[in-house]
């Protein structure tokens, strides 16, 4: 280390003091920096991965700058250094190389490190070819098809995402490589005989490597793992033998193969790299085989990480829960413990505390780093975003459950024809208003805007007191779905139907015929005897003054219609040989059928005289003839003998 490092790194004048009492300097050198030369004392220390370079230390090359009156220290190791000793070597002038760092040094300078320690030199292995199965090893080196270099550049890769890796150890995985001299002598006929010299490689997994490509090292960084196996080695004695005649022309005979040589060496099938990360260990093979393994974490290990009261389980990872007086962690770490996320929130009672003032709660929401609060003051609904006890931001979204209930209740009166008995209301990103009283039910939905939408549900009271509201008499009654009521303010009488929603489905006016006679008499000053008829359109009205029929139709307005004036002629009956009377509707008038002895003649009676206007004879053809003209001349028709189906 002292010889081929410390040179590398601009040392001279190195000069080795290093033994028992060393005084906590390996050696001491001097080195050029920025035009001036500084005096170090170095200590070099072969550590196993799992042992830091501590403070103790640290202490000893402290010691070691005093008593040699250096300018400066630095410590070289195999491993690593506690994170105090890192602290504490920066202010004292010490600079530190780690494991990782000493290995990109032999790797960028080239330096040569020997194989294997030389107290390791000696390897247990299956028996092999001849030789004892505790043997000193004796080949002629490795070929790696892949520099530990750059192999160890993709191990970095493949853990790459988990964080920092800080190289522990080296294990290259060594098979048995055969790199065998063959002469192969054959006769082709009519050419004779001919020989061949060449050169087969195969590892003991009968892989065969082109010798052309095989480059030896002698030296290697990290410990070997040599796997060998007899059996194998004269199967691929065998295997050679029969490529190499394969590759003889296809018509040779004699064939003769001698084995002139066979250099016994190794091949790097793969390495294996082993990382501090994180909190674990990391195990990556490059090679024939590649994988890559985590030490996985234990619970007490992420535990003591995050100081967690609650740790789950998730891909790739885990999520832990830890909390304070006045906030709540989530904390994400990889697989290897180190923490990818923390993600912190103040505490829901906290949260609350600090609005309380605001407002009765509505709601609560979590959010990634806070809380948000609905509140209601009554007046208006608030929205809160509670995200540190200095951080809390406000905003008026809508009417307060006060404002809702007015709202409703205003309508609910002006329709109800009731106050409210009772109410409920609900928060759902607006009111929900449930009103009752006497005379039903309404549910409104008011929007944070103050608009709103309502479902009512009335009884019989709510009719009545919309009859009350216009009438002193009615009458209600409930059929099924609907509500019938009926009113009369004297003069007309009304119907009303209502569905159970409240709507006004049907309204009917009628006119009270008394009012309809009362109309007539005022208005024309007729008086006689008085006789009515309900129809569906108002009320028809005979007044019978001497012998003239005044007829009336009073629609349910209130309005004369029609009028008419018709003769009275029950007194003509039974005289002057009258046979028949009655009114013809087409025409409005009276008209009698008298029997003239041979015939049937027919009079229209106007004032008090008789116009004729037609006849027939007694005879079947006259009564046919009399029958056809009945048809084709409807004003001799005898229509009626109610005056008042002439209105």
């Amino acid at each position: 280390m002292i010889s081929n490092v410390l040179p590398k790194l601009g040392f001279s004048h190195v000069v080795r003091t290093g033994g028992p009492n060393d005084k906590g300097c390996d050696a001491l050198a001097v080195k050029d920096e920025d035009y001036a030369f500084y005096k170090y004392c170095i200590q070099i220390k072969r550590y196993e991965s799992t042992r830091r370079v501590g403070v103790d230390d640290l202490r000893e090359v402290l010691d070691g700058i005093d008593v040699y009156k250096c300018d400066k220290g630095l410590i070289i190791t195999t491993s690593g250094f506690s994170p105090e000793v890192i602290v504490r070597a920066k202010s004292k002038n010490v600079e530190l190389i780690d494991g990782i760092a000493l290995e990109n040094i032999i790797q960028k300078y080239g330096i040569s490190v020997p194989l294997i320690p030389a107290e390791e030199h000696v390897k247990v292995h299956k028996k092999e070819e001849g030789e004892s199965s505790v043997t000193k090893v004796k080949d002629d080196g490795i070929y790696f098809p892949i520099s530990v270099s750059e192999a160890l550049d993709r191990a970095k890769n493949k853990i790459a995402h988990l964080g920092e890796p800080k190289l522990s150890s080296i294990t290259i995985i060594a098979k048995r490589l055969y790199i065998f001299s063959i002469k192969a002598s054959f006769k082709v006929p009519g050419k004779g005989r001919r020989s061949l010299s060449l050169k087969k490689a195969m590892s003991i997994d009968g892989k065969e490597i082109s010798p052309d490509n095989i480059i030896l090292e002698k030296s290697t960084v990290g410990r070997i793992k040599y796997i060998t196996n007899k059996e194998k080695f004269l199967k691929i004695k065998e295997e050679v033998k029969q490529r190499v005649i394969s590759e003889l022309p296809s018509n040779s005979e004699d064939i003769r193969i001698k084995e002139e040589s066979v250099k016994k060496c190794w091949i790097a099938s793969s390495i294996e790299f082993t990382f501090d990360i994180g909190y674990t260990k990391a195990r990556v093979t490059i090679g024939d085989k590649e994988e890559v393994t985590v030490e996985p974490l234990t619970l007490e290990q992420v535990r003591k990480i995050t100081n967690a009261e609650k740790i789950e389980k998730i891909p790739n990872g885990w999520k832990c829960y830890r909390t304070d007086d006045k906030y709540e962690y989530e904390i994400i770490l990889n697989e290897v413990g180190i923490i990818k996320q923390t993600m912190r929130r103040i505490k829901r009672s906290i949260a609350l505390e600090l609005t309380k003032e605001i407002g009765n709660v509505l709601e609560v929401k979590e959010g990634a780093e806070g809380y948000l609060i609905t509140l209601d003051n009554g007046k208006e609904v608030k929205e809160c975003y509670v995200k540190d006890v200095n951080d809390v931001m406000c905003k008026t979204i809508g009417i307060g459950s006060k404002t809702a209930l007015e709202i409703s209740e205003k309508d609910f009166t002006n329709f109800m024809y009731a106050q409210p008995t009772s109410y409920n209301i609900v928060y759902d990103n607006g009111w929900k208003v449930l009103l009752i009283s006497t005379t039903g039910k309404c549910e409104y939905i008011v929007s944070l805007d103050g608009k709103f939408i309502v479902n009512r549900e009335i009884n019989e009271n709510y009719c009545k007191a919309w009859l009350a509201s216009k009438f002193t008499d009615y009458v209600v009654k409930r059929n099924g779905n609907e509500i019938v009521g009926v009113g009369t303010d004297g003069n007309f009488n009304y119907s009303f139907v209502w569905d159970l929603k409240g709507n006004l489905k049907q309204t009917m006016k009628r006119i009270n015929k008394d009012y309809a006679v009362k109309l007539v008499k005022t208005r024309l000053g007729v008086e006689g005897n008085v006789r009515t008829l309900e129809v569906n359109d108002g009320v028809k009205i005979d007044i019978l003054s001497g012998n003239i029929h005044y007829l009336f139709k009073v629609n349910n307005e209130g309005k004369i219609v029609k009028s008419l004036n018709v003769m009275e002629i029950s007194a003509f009956i039974g005289k002057n040989n009258i046979i028949d009377w009655g009114y013809n509707t087409t025409t409005g008038k009276p008209i009698i059928k008298v029997d003239e002895g041979n015939k049937y003649s027919y009079y229209f009676i106007e004032g008090n005289e008789f116009r004729k206007v037609g006849e027939e004879g007694k005879g079947v053809f006259s009564k046919l003839m009399s029958g056809f003209r009945k048809v084709v001349d409807p004003k001799l028709r005898i229509d009626t003998k109610d005056v008042m189906d002439l209105i």
